[in-house]
């Protein structure tokens, strides 16, 4: 009795295992906040945690918290969370503020900083230094705000750092060509793992 393709199906389970579950749990340890897509490439913008979390208002102009507060000290970097353009860089109501304008129309907002070393219209890749934290908080205690827009929605910012979904990664495809093991065979193409 020929067991390869046993031999192939354990193996596709042992790699699909490590495959699926090393980057979820490394992502789900850098992600406080589950539920929601992840848009891309993101990096939390300050090395801290978070202090008070998302809350979505009850209407467009109801109370609630519009971002997530990290615990940080003063004067510690604030970094970009993704690629995008500065689109706001300056002072409101005596509080400086820094949004970044992302693809798929988002925009990160850092507020209550210290210093600003970004300028509007300059174009930041992530991780690229924003400014620092300290600025006047006002009923933000944490000392810094972080926040997140999809159009004009605001949405918990915590969901950029979710894990990848590994089913827009990792498809099964038909075989089609001649070194197939036989009509009808699939392959894992991530892994070139072969089932007849």
């Amino acid at each position: 009795m020929d067991r390869s393709w046993f031999r192939c199906a354990c193996a596709a389970a042992v790699i699909a295992t490590f495959v699926v579950a090393l980057p979820a749990r490394a992502a789900a340890e850098r992600s406080p906040s589950p539920g929601g897509p992840s848009p891309g490439n993101w990096s939390l913008p300050v090395a801290g945690t978070v202090g008070r979390g998302f809350d979505a208002p009850s209407s467009r102009y109801g109370a609630g918290h519009r971002g997530v507060d990290f615990v940080v000290a003063d004067d510690a970097p604030v970094r970009a969370a993704g690629d995008g353009v500065v689109a706001f860089a300056g002072s409101v109501a005596g509080a400086l503020h820094v949004v970044v304008a992302h693809a798929g129309d988002l925009r990160t907002s850092y507020s209550f900083l210290a210093t600003m070393s970004a300028h509007r219209g300059a174009v930041v890749r992530r991780g690229d230094p924003l400014g620092t934290t300290g600025g006047p908080s006002g009923s933000h205690p944490h000392g810094f705000h972080f926040g997140l827009r999809i159009g004009d929605e605001y949405v918990d910012p915590m969901l950029l750092f979710r894990p990848t979904d590994l089913s827009r990664v990792v498809h099964l495809a038909p075989v089609t060509h001649a070194s197939a093991p036989g009509a009808g065979s699939w392959a894992v193409e991530a892994l070139g793992v072969w089932h007849g």
